[in-house]
């Protein structure tokens, strides 16, 4: 299922056997997912008594929502990790279930239900705030064949990348920050000594490079902007290295302060992208 799609689980009586492979008996349960099922479980899957009927069902008022089976055959159908497969002995026909699909927005839950009702699908329940479950749900209740809560949902819910993010910056702002305002402060005395001496060489073995000179150039400007983005693109220790170095004094707080936090924001945006980046390959392996 889409990314944009989470499966909401609430008091399920589930038999699965082995041909499903979670398995869940459960007389009252209840988990509730952001973001797909792959967070928690591989996939979900329902017994039904009427699969070609369940199919005609679930198509209905998933293509709503603009989720379309990932793979239908005489035995099982599936949209990603929501699966339905015809009851066996083996396999009863799952009832007591409560499924919440998430909409992009309370009009793709109202047209959710219309759809349902439209086609001649027992209602579960209109439209409608649901604050049992959170201060802005809005959602609205199916019926499936056989008599299972089939929600659409919209609430608002906070975006893990976003609070991976907001969560990283403030202490890598503090860490780099804390560096560089040693560095700032006690520049001469350790310039003086072997590891200043060190550093000193390595600079004057960069100054002379086209990255060298620009980057000098930039942090060296009496622009915040060319500064800023020099302690971004190299580093703010650097940054502050390079400045107190090439200015012969210490910088100001500003400066100091200005090379933690555009490096932090840097940095810490780019390895958000190139994790989330990473997290769809994987998702898509």
């Amino acid at each position: 299922m889409p990314t944009s799609t989470a499966i909401r689980i609430l008091f399920a009586s589930v038999a699965m056997g082995r041909s499903y492979p979670l398995t869940l008996n459960a007389a009252e349960w209840s988990v509730r997912i952001d973001g797909i099922l792959g967070w928690m479980f591989d996939h979900v899957a329902i017994a039904v008594a009427d699969l070609a009927g369940s199919e005609r069902f679930y198509r209905t008022v998933l293509s709503v929502l603009g989720v379309e089976p990932s793979h239908a055959d005489a035995e099982l159908v599936e949209w990603e990790d929501w699966d339905i497969g015809a009851a066996d002995p083996e396999h009863p026909v799952a009832h007591g279930l409560h499924v919440g699909f998430r909409a992009p927005s309370r009009e793709a839950v109202d047209a959710f239900w219309r759809t349902g009702i439209d086609a001649g699908y027992r209602d579960g329940g209109g439209p409608g705030p649901r604050t049992i479950y959170g201060p802005d749900d809005y959602g609205g209740f199916l019926l499936d064949p056989d008599g299972n809560s089939v929600e659409a949902v919209h609430t608002k819910r906070e975006d893990p990348v976003v609070i991976a993010f907001v969560a990283a910056l403030p202490i890598v702002i503090s860490i780099n920050l804390a560096a560089c305002r040693w560095i700032n402060t006690t520049w001469s005395s350790w310039a003086s000594g072997s590891s200043g001496a060190r550093i000193e060489r390595q600079l004057d073995k960069v100054r002379p490079t086209r990255v060298g000179r620009t980057a000098t150039r930039w942090i060296g400007s009496d622009s915040d902007v060319w500064f800023a983005a020099a302690a971004a693109l190299t580093c703010a220790i650097v940054a502050v290295t390079l400045g107190r170095s090439v200015a012969g004094r210490p910088l100001t707080s500003h400066r100091v302060r200005l090379a933690a936090v555009s490096y932090a924001l840097f940095s810490v945006g780019l390895f958000t992208v190139v994790g989330v980046v990473a997290g769809e390959a994987l998702n898509a392996l």
